[in-house]
């Protein structure tokens, strides 16, 4: 008799001389155990699968955001490239240029606002 059996015969004789209903606890025990760690952990449990749910709603959520910041972005290009009054105004308010002939008149707060706090 080689060892394998004789450790499959030992086996046989413990499961017979346990009663059925320990078996039968036994054996919903590790059914209700295979169950959880199936469908609640690794890579296909709910868990798992509701996280990748919430995530692809984020990431569809910040692709929108990319798609509208986009579009503005060609709006700007094309006014740059074709309307001379946009590119006048931004040359005025971001880069402060003025004609020749203006004058630019900058008013700064009063020394008095800025050294006294209530």
């Amino acid at each position: 008799m080689r060892i394998g059996d004789y450790s499959k015969k030992i086996l046989r004789i413990a499961i017979q001389k346990l009663p059925q209903a320990t078996v039968k606890k036994f054996a919903i025990l590790a059914g209700l155990i295979f169950f959880l760690l199936t469908f609640f952990a690794g890579d296909f449990g709910f868990i798992r699968i509701y996280r990748l749910h919430q995530k692809k709603a984020a990431l569809q959520i910040h692709h929108k955001q990319l798609q509208a910041e986009i579009l503005q972005l060609k709006q700007e290009t094309y006014l740059l490239q074709n309307d001379p009054f946009y590119i006048e105004k931004i040359a005025r308010e971001k880069y402060g240029l003025s004609r020749p002939d203006e004058k630019v008149y900058r008013f700064l707060p009063p020394q008095d606002s800025i050294l006294s706090s209530p």
